[in-house]
Protein backbone atom coordinates (compact mmCIF):
# COMPACT_ATOMS: atom_id res chain seq x y z
CA UNK A 1 0.00 0.00 0.00
CA UNK A 2 1.27 3.83 -0.72
CA UNK A 3 2.88 5.53 2.25
CA UNK A 4 1.35 8.70 1.05
CA UNK A 5 -2.44 7.24 1.21
CA UNK A 6 -1.79 6.32 5.03
CA UNK A 7 -2.42 9.03 6.86
CA UNK A 8 -5.92 10.12 7.73
CA UNK A 9 -5.40 13.94 7.28
CA UNK A 10 -3.72 13.36 3.91
CA UNK A 11 -7.21 11.19 3.06
CA UNK A 12 -8.96 14.23 4.58
CA UNK A 13 -6.98 16.76 2.28
CA UNK A 14 -7.35 15.01 -0.86
CA UNK A 15 -10.97 14.41 -0.29
CA UNK A 16 -12.04 17.91 0.73
CA UNK A 17 -10.09 19.21 -1.94
CA UNK A 18 -10.95 16.63 -4.69
CA UNK A 19 -14.40 15.59 -3.71
CA UNK A 20 -16.22 18.24 -1.46
CA UNK A 21 -14.71 21.01 -2.98
CA UNK A 22 -16.49 20.47 -6.37
CA UNK A 23 -19.93 19.57 -4.67
CA UNK A 24 -19.82 22.56 -2.34
CA UNK A 25 -18.79 24.95 -5.17
CA UNK A 26 -21.92 23.37 -7.07
CA UNK A 27 -24.04 24.06 -4.00
CA UNK A 28 -22.61 27.35 -3.26
CA UNK A 29 -23.43 28.80 -6.76
CA UNK A 30 -26.87 26.33 -8.14
CA UNK A 31 -29.43 29.12 -6.53
CA UNK A 32 -27.55 31.52 -9.26
CA UNK A 33 -28.37 29.03 -12.18
CA UNK A 34 -31.79 29.94 -13.15
CA UNK A 35 -31.57 30.18 -16.75
CA UNK A 36 -31.81 26.53 -18.47
CA UNK A 37 -28.75 25.77 -20.73
CA UNK A 38 -26.01 25.59 -17.35
CA UNK A 39 -23.17 23.43 -17.22
CA UNK A 40 -21.00 22.02 -14.27
CA UNK A 41 -18.11 20.26 -15.47
CA UNK A 42 -16.24 18.44 -12.66
CA UNK A 43 -12.91 17.68 -13.33
CA UNK A 44 -12.30 14.10 -12.56
CA UNK A 45 -9.69 11.44 -14.05
CA UNK A 46 -10.47 7.96 -15.53
CA UNK A 47 -7.99 6.35 -12.20
CA UNK A 48 -11.47 6.90 -11.04
CA UNK A 49 -13.38 4.86 -12.56
CA UNK A 50 -13.96 1.08 -11.40
CA UNK A 51 -13.30 -0.54 -14.41
CA UNK A 52 -9.80 0.29 -14.54
CA UNK A 53 -8.76 -0.38 -11.04
CA UNK A 54 -5.19 -2.16 -10.62
CA UNK A 55 -4.80 -1.90 -7.81
CA UNK A 56 -2.22 1.31 -5.89
CA UNK A 57 -3.00 4.76 -5.52
CA UNK A 58 -5.82 4.09 -3.26
CA UNK A 59 -6.65 7.92 -2.40
CA UNK A 60 -6.36 9.23 -5.60
CA UNK A 61 -7.94 7.02 -7.24
CA UNK A 62 -11.11 7.17 -4.14
CA UNK A 63 -11.19 10.88 -4.81
CA UNK A 64 -11.79 10.37 -8.53
CA UNK A 65 -14.17 7.87 -7.76
CA UNK A 66 -16.30 10.06 -5.65
CA UNK A 67 -15.72 12.55 -7.61
CA UNK A 68 -17.27 11.39 -10.69
CA UNK A 69 -19.72 9.45 -8.47
CA UNK A 70 -21.00 13.35 -7.79
CA UNK A 71 -21.34 14.52 -10.92
CA UNK A 72 -23.45 11.49 -12.31
CA UNK A 73 -25.49 12.44 -9.13
CA UNK A 74 -25.33 16.00 -9.99
CA UNK A 75 -26.53 15.18 -13.52
CA UNK A 76 -29.49 13.18 -12.19
CA UNK A 77 -30.44 15.45 -10.14
CA UNK A 78 -30.14 18.96 -12.53
CA UNK A 79 -31.62 17.63 -15.46
CA UNK A 80 -34.98 18.95 -15.08
CA UNK A 81 -33.76 21.79 -14.17
CA UNK A 82 -31.94 22.34 -17.76
CA UNK A 83 -28.31 22.02 -16.00
CA UNK A 84 -26.03 19.30 -17.97
CA UNK A 85 -23.16 17.93 -15.67
CA UNK A 86 -20.31 16.50 -16.93
CA UNK A 87 -16.73 14.41 -15.26
CA UNK A 88 -13.45 14.65 -17.52
CA UNK A 89 -10.53 13.25 -17.29
CA UNK A 90 -7.92 15.73 -18.65
CA UNK A 91 -5.39 13.19 -19.86
CA UNK A 92 -1.91 12.92 -18.39
CA UNK A 93 -0.35 15.87 -18.81
CA UNK A 94 3.03 17.25 -18.56
CA UNK A 95 2.58 19.12 -15.25
CA UNK A 96 4.46 18.98 -11.86
CA UNK A 97 2.12 16.33 -11.04
CA UNK A 98 2.24 14.16 -14.83
CA UNK A 99 5.69 15.02 -15.14
CA UNK A 100 7.83 15.52 -18.13
CA UNK A 101 6.86 12.23 -19.91
CA UNK A 102 3.60 12.60 -19.76
CA UNK A 103 1.63 11.97 -22.96
CA UNK A 104 0.34 15.60 -23.72
CA UNK A 105 1.06 19.53 -23.30
CA UNK A 106 -1.01 21.35 -20.67
CA UNK A 107 -2.42 23.46 -23.80
CA UNK A 108 -3.80 20.11 -25.72
CA UNK A 109 -5.53 19.23 -22.44
CA UNK A 110 -6.91 22.79 -22.01
CA UNK A 111 -7.96 22.99 -25.38
CA UNK A 112 -9.51 19.60 -25.55
CA UNK A 113 -11.52 20.49 -22.46
CA UNK A 114 -12.86 23.48 -23.59
CA UNK A 115 -14.23 21.54 -26.61
CA UNK A 116 -16.17 18.91 -24.45
CA UNK A 117 -17.48 21.29 -21.96
CA UNK A 118 -18.87 23.27 -24.89
CA UNK A 119 -20.18 20.05 -26.50
CA UNK A 120 -22.34 19.02 -22.95
CA UNK A 121 -25.87 19.63 -23.16
CA UNK A 122 -29.21 18.10 -21.90
CA UNK A 123 -28.20 15.00 -24.60
CA UNK A 124 -25.05 14.45 -23.14
CA UNK A 125 -25.39 15.01 -19.23
CA UNK A 126 -23.91 12.48 -17.25
CA UNK A 127 -21.21 12.10 -19.36
CA UNK A 128 -17.88 10.38 -18.06
CA UNK A 129 -15.18 11.01 -21.14
CA UNK A 130 -11.69 12.33 -21.40
CA UNK A 131 -10.32 15.65 -22.68
CA UNK A 132 -10.40 13.91 -26.70
CA UNK A 133 -14.31 13.07 -26.28
CA UNK A 134 -13.62 9.21 -25.56
CA UNK A 135 -16.12 7.52 -22.70
CA UNK A 136 -14.45 6.21 -19.92
CA UNK A 137 -16.47 3.51 -18.35
CA UNK A 138 -17.15 4.33 -14.51
CA UNK A 139 -18.64 0.80 -13.16
CA UNK A 140 -16.61 -2.09 -13.54
CA UNK A 141 -19.42 -3.94 -15.05
CA UNK A 142 -20.52 -1.10 -18.30
CA UNK A 143 -20.66 -2.23 -21.39
CA UNK A 144 -16.61 -0.59 -22.96
CA UNK A 145 -18.27 -0.01 -25.96
CA UNK A 146 -18.37 3.96 -27.21
CA UNK A 147 -21.99 5.17 -27.69
CA UNK A 148 -20.68 6.63 -30.84
CA UNK A 149 -20.03 2.70 -32.19
CA UNK A 150 -16.53 0.76 -32.24
CA UNK A 151 -13.55 2.47 -30.80
CA UNK A 152 -11.37 4.57 -33.66
CA UNK A 153 -8.78 6.90 -33.06
CA UNK A 154 -9.58 9.67 -31.11
CA UNK A 155 -10.89 12.77 -32.91
CA UNK A 156 -10.26 16.24 -31.44
CA UNK A 157 -13.26 18.54 -30.94
CA UNK A 158 -15.93 15.78 -31.45
CA UNK A 159 -19.26 16.77 -31.81
CA UNK A 160 -22.10 15.31 -29.40
CA UNK A 161 -22.25 12.03 -28.78
CA UNK A 162 -26.14 12.29 -29.92
CA UNK A 163 -26.89 10.45 -26.46
CA UNK A 164 -25.56 10.35 -22.63
CA UNK A 165 -24.17 7.00 -21.69
CA UNK A 166 -26.68 5.14 -20.23
CA UNK A 167 -26.54 4.74 -16.22
CA UNK A 168 -24.32 2.04 -14.66
CA UNK A 169 -26.62 -1.35 -15.36
CA UNK A 170 -27.22 -3.34 -12.75
CA UNK A 171 -24.86 -6.58 -12.93
CA UNK A 172 -26.41 -9.52 -14.50
CA UNK A 173 -27.31 -12.71 -12.46
CA UNK A 174 -25.42 -15.69 -14.35
CA UNK A 175 -27.58 -18.26 -12.54
CA UNK A 176 -30.89 -18.94 -13.58
CA UNK A 177 -33.42 -18.43 -10.52
CA UNK A 178 -34.52 -21.43 -9.12
CA UNK A 179 -38.65 -22.53 -10.08
CA UNK A 180 -41.10 -21.71 -7.33
CA UNK A 181 -42.07 -24.73 -4.97
CA UNK A 182 -45.79 -25.24 -3.52
CA UNK A 183 -45.97 -26.17 -0.25
CA UNK A 184 -47.48 -29.61 -0.24
CA UNK A 185 -50.98 -29.83 0.71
Amino acid sequence: LDADDSGADAWSDVMMTNVAGPFLTVKAVIAKMTAPGGKIAIISSKMGSNAMAPGNGYLYRASKAAATNVARNLAAELKDRGISVGAYHPGWVRTDMGGSGADISVEESASGLLARFAALGPETTGVVEDYAGEPIPFCAHAPRASPRGPRSPPRRHRPASGGARPPCPPPRNRHRPRARQRPPR
